[in-house]
């Protein structure tokens, strides 16, 4: 049977930690990775890096 955090990430509710970036610095975008505690699943997104010259 399933633990009670199990259940909770099977209904969506995931503990998500901290947020890894990786940025290559000949690109003008980030790429960011976080990891769910509980059951390991990985959510990954992109974002446009921000303008140094503001």
């Amino acid at each position: 049977m399933a633990g009670p955090g199990q259940i909770l990430c099977r209904l969506g509710l995931h503990r998500w930690g901290r947020k890894h970036g990786y940025d290559d610095y000949s690109s003008n975008v980030i790429e960011w990775e976080q990891r769910c505690e509980r059951c390991g699943k990985k959510k990954r997104w992109i974002e446009v890096k921000r303008d140094r010259r503001r």
